[in-house]
């Protein structure tokens, strides 16, 4: 494998990866805004 093709995998596999993760701090976001509201 080319290093070309290496590094669009690498950024395929990251971006992939990379959506639950921002999911669950959007989530984590939410729940402490609301905590914030509610105190």
């Amino acid at each position: 494998m080319t290093k070309s093709g290496l590094k669009s995998v690498f950024y395929k596999y990251s971006f992939i990866c990379g959506i639950p993760r921002l999911l669950y701090m959007a989530y984590k976001l939410v729940i402490y805004l609301k905590y914030i509201c509610q105190a």
